[in-house]
């Protein structure tokens, strides 16, 4: 499932649940984007797979957005998935956003900065 946002991609192979996170998250598109999280976890059972969010390309978020983004990670945790892996938006003001809001929401991921540091995690 994907749009200009967003894409999710189950690896069956790596045992791995992947978010892209990109651009600007919009509040219109994240009800969206909760039940297509939520069909996509229904395929298999989360305590068996790896969960790697990359948000890399992921915009400062508007403060209307963030307890969305709360939600959101409250949600990934409750999943129950083996680890969660976080790479960190590029831009400095996002990363710091998400970074708080994981803290508040007692999000229990590891945060890296790039791809191949979360590969080495995974």
């Amino acid at each position: 499932m994907a749009n200009e946002m967003y894409s999710i991609k189950t690896d069956t192979a790596k045992k791995r649940f992947i978010i892209e996170l990109n651009g600007f998250f919009q509040l219109e598109k994240a009800e969206q984007f909760v039940k297509d999280y939520s069909l996509a976890l229904a395929q298999f059972k989360p305590s068996e797979y790896s969960f790697l969010i990359d948000a890399r390309s992921l915009a400062v978020l508007k403060p209307e957005i963030l307890p969305v983004l709360s939600q959101c990670y409250q949600l990934y945790t409750s999943s129950g998935f083996k680890k969660m892996v976080f790479v960190e938006p590029t831009v400095v003001s996002a990363k710091m956003q998400v970074k708080r809001i994981a803290k508040e929401s007692n999000l229990s991921a590891v945060f890296v900065p790039s791809l191949e540091d979360a590969e080495k995690e995974l």
